[in-house]
């Protein structure tokens, strides 16, 4: 017989506490202008030694020229 991989099935509140995905920064508190404060965006999954992954820039404001 074949072997199935399996895994921990987490909803979105689990994912964000949880150690692992903290510690690889998957999560990352962005600002973006117009908003009550910080928000959560989705962090670089592959992670390299000599080009660090961090978000360009923010999301265009709705009307907003790029």
């Amino acid at each position: 017989g074949g072997e199935v991989p399996v895994g921990t099935v987490q909803n979105a509140e689990e994912i964000l506490s949880d150690d692992h995905v903290r510690a690889r920064q998957m999560v990352l508190e962005v600002d973006h202008p117009g908003s009550a404060g910080r928000y959560l965006i989705a962090g670089q999954p592959l992670k390299f030694s000599r080009t660090p992954a961090r978000p360009s820039g923010r999301a265009p404001i709705l009307d907003e020229q790029g």
